[in-house]
């Protein structure tokens, strides 16, 4: 989980800076986890004044170790077990911004990928390894190919915003298990959301990636050009 503790902990100084500045306390901060999240964001927002965290997980469907890291931290971390999988955690994250009256009354963001400012951090990953890359030599600069564990899809958009602003990755593949609706639509062209299925892989088992219409808007909602640039496996 290196790439999100990275990201949630500039998230996390940002977001203590401006509740600083601006006076704010009792931020909530809920996230949805399929595993790896959850522990990220809890570790990277524990402590920090003014903000509280809510991390919703799927019952029995993250490792023991996963769950200790955000089920055992107290103080503004506050863990939720949910009756049903990933995508149920995600869906009563997302209910919950669409709730106007739940917002009137209470100070709401979120810290996994469906927070923009979440994954966009992950993007200094892709430079970085570029550079090391580079500085490696002997290595054929104009065809890297980048494979990327994909669940949620924050890590592969990031990644896919990295190309756009111009880092010269030839191609991704996104590496899917056993919920695989993004495989299916890179040969289909038809995006089909399922309820995931649970595998030994945890952190991959969403079955309707919210990313999946970020990839769709960097693109233009063009198969062909997704098609161009991204594998799946």
């Amino acid at each position: 989980t290196g790439f999100k503790a990275v990201a949630v902990r500039i998230r996390a100084a940002g977001d203590w800076y401006f509740i600083k500045k601006e006076g704010q306390k009792d931020v909530n901060v809920l996230v949805a986890t399929s595993g790896d999240t959850g522990s990220a964001v809890a570790n990277g927002f524990l402590g920090v004044k003014g903000v509280r965290v809510f991390v919703l997980y799927p019952k029995g469907k993250v490792s023991e170790i996963q769950e200790s890291q955000f089920t055992t931290l107290g103080q503004n971390i506050t863990a939720i077990e949910v009756e049903g999988t990933f995508d149920d955690c995600q869906a009563l994250v997302k209910n919950a911004f669409m709730d106007a009256e739940l917002n009137h009354h209470l100070k709401l963001t979120s810290a996994n990928s469906i927070n923009i400012a979440r994954f966009l951090p992950q993007m200094f990953y892709y430079f970085y390894a570029y550079a090391q890359l580079l500085r490696k030599g002997d290595i054929d600069m104009g065809n890297i190919v980048v494979a990327v564990p994909s669940g949620n899809f924050g890590n592969l958009t990031a990644g896919l915003f990295a190309k756009k602003m111009g880092l010269p990755i030839k191609r991704f593949i996104a590496a899917n298990n056993r919920n695989d609706v993004f495989y299916n639509y890179l040969q289909t062209g038809i995006y089909s959301p399922k309820p995931s299925v649970q595998t030994i892989a945890n952190a991959m088992d969403v079955g309707d990636p919210s990313n999946f219409a970020r990839i769709l808007a960097l693109y233009g909602h063009s198969y062909d050009a997704i098609k161009r640039d991204i594998s799946g496996c």
